[in-house]
């Protein structure tokens, strides 16, 4: 009776209970549903928290191609941190364009609104007085992602376009900086890498600038624009590594870097040495699906993690409705095991040159050993293998190093001469200069004569 009574209250709030296993997996928080009312929307695109430990959550619009009308709330929805709606303002600005679509959105230190509109080449600037109002329009062609910056003592507003043209992502090098003091754009900081496709950007206490962009990757850049490293494999592969990173990027105020994966949320130590991995297809979002919609991720001021799903799914269908807000659990990322970065897109196969692995003479056996193409952040390693036979006795094994070029396939051959019938088992290791150990293979041969009427596969 009191549980009922609480989901009663919650839901006139535009709340949930939620419950593992049903709606709001792994989550105690969720505000939303599909509709036009306080507390629910429609095409949602992009969530952040600002000062006070407010909740600002971007609505934006679609063309419904069948209907020929445009579909959402385009506007900014205000919540506390324990998902208490508070208020709501329209994104409203002069010359916008007809297909305008609200895309991102920040929250400076002083509390403006700073909103991407990239159909219209502008960033809306919001301001609260007796209510909330355009204050600013600042004309920056195909403005997309946008984040707070803090420089030293400086408050600033980053931007990074995004532009889709003859079937590919333009690239950009120069990050528009907006100073919300002064009201007006100042001197843009030049990448010194230039990235495409970006999805999203984010900025930690250093000043480093952190930017998901082309191909499902991240880009760490100093406060100057200067590239330091680059995480993830650069591919199109499904990677179950945490290698391909698909959505959205948010940092904890511990500094640890936050993005989506293929079948998991990947976790980078500030360092990016390290990446704790949580797994799980989780029900709020189709986390293996090529056509996935976008997942905005935030942290609050407690360091709680929040997810918006965009996805537009009816109250009672499939797992939850949807579009809505998720605070995860306190635990959801209790119990990570750290693991090197060093092995991300490094996906090495050792295969045998023997139709189905199989042999039918004594005849000595060549083996290659093969490194995908993508881009990784080990550069060089040694390759250990061992051959055994059914019995585990080491009948071969070596060594050699392989150089390792991003975005270039690296294939090396070694051979052995198998010393009777039977079952081999073939075991490659990889070791970095340093020692590290990268990532260990392994395939298995089978040696056969060939018998009177039985195939030869």
């Amino acid at each position: 009776m009191r549980l009922a009574c609480l989901a009663s209250f919650l839901a006139c709030a535009g709340l949930t209970l939620a419950s593992e296993g049903g709606h709001g997996e792994s989550t105690d928080i969720e505000i939303g549903g599909p509709g036009i009312g306080p507390g629910e929307f429609l095409e949602l695109r992009d969530i952040t928290f600002g000062s006070g430990n407010k909740l600002y959550v971007l609505e934006g619009r679609r063309l419904d191609h069948e209907k020929k009308e445009w579909v959402g709330n385009c506007r900014v929805q205000v919540f506390d941190a324990a998902g208490t709606y508070i208020e709501k303002f329209a994104i409203e600005a002069p010359d916008l364009a007809a297909e305008k679509d609200p895309s991102r959105i920040a929250v400076s230190a002083d509390g403006g609104v700073f909103v991407t509109e990239p159909a219209s080449g502008a960033v809306l600037e919001f301001r609260r007085g007796d209510g909330w109002a355009l204050r600013r329009t600042y004309a920056i062609p195909r403005a997309f992602a946008v984040s707070p910056w803090k420089v030293e003592v400086e408050d600033r507003i980053i931007v990074l376009p995004n532009a889709y043209a003859q079937n590919r992502y333009a690239p950009f090098d120069r990050l528009e900086v907006i100073d919300p003091r002064r009201g007006e754009r100042i001197e843009p900081v030049h990448l010194s890498r230039g990235i495409a496709g970006v999805m999203d950007i984010a900025t930690d206490a250093r000043g480093y600038i952190y930017a998901l962009a082309e191909v499902n990757q991240l880009y760490q850049f100093d406060s100057t624009g200067k590239l330091i490293a680059g995480i993830g494999g650069g591919t199109w592969r499904r990677a179950g590594d945490g290698s391909e990173l698909r959505h959205s990027v948010a940092i904890d105020p511990q500094g640890r870097i936050y993005s989506q994966a293929w079948g998991q949320i990947a976790r980078f130590e500030p360092d990016l040495e390290a990446v704790s991995l949580k797994i799980g297809q989780f029900y709020w979002y189709d986390n293996w699906s090529p056509h996935d919609a976008y997942t905005p991720f935030a942290f609050d001021a407690d360091g709680r993690f929040w997810i918006g799903a965009t996805g537009t799914v009816a109250r009672g269908v499939r797992h939850h409705f949807r579009p809505c807000l998720m605070r995860a659990k306190e635990d959801f990322f209790k119990g990570l095991a750290p693991q090197s970065t060093l092995a991300l897109g490094f996906d090495p196969e050792v295969l045998p040159r023997l139709p189905l692995h199989i042999a039918y003479d004594l005849s000595p056996i060549d083996v290659d050993v093969v490194i995908e193409a993508a881009f990784r952040q080990v550069r060089d390693v040694i390759a250990e293998y061992n051959v055994y036979d059914v019995s585990k006795s080491q009948i071969a094994s070596g060594s050699f190093p392989l150089a390792l070029e991003d975005g270039v396939e690296s294939r090396t051959a070694f051979r052995f001469a198998p010393p009777r019938w039977g079952w081999y088992t073939i075991e490659c290791a990889f070791r970095a200069k340093t020692g590290e150990r990268v990532r260990a293979v392994g395939a298995h041969v089978g040696v056969t004569p060939a018998y009177d009427g039985v195939p030869v596969l």
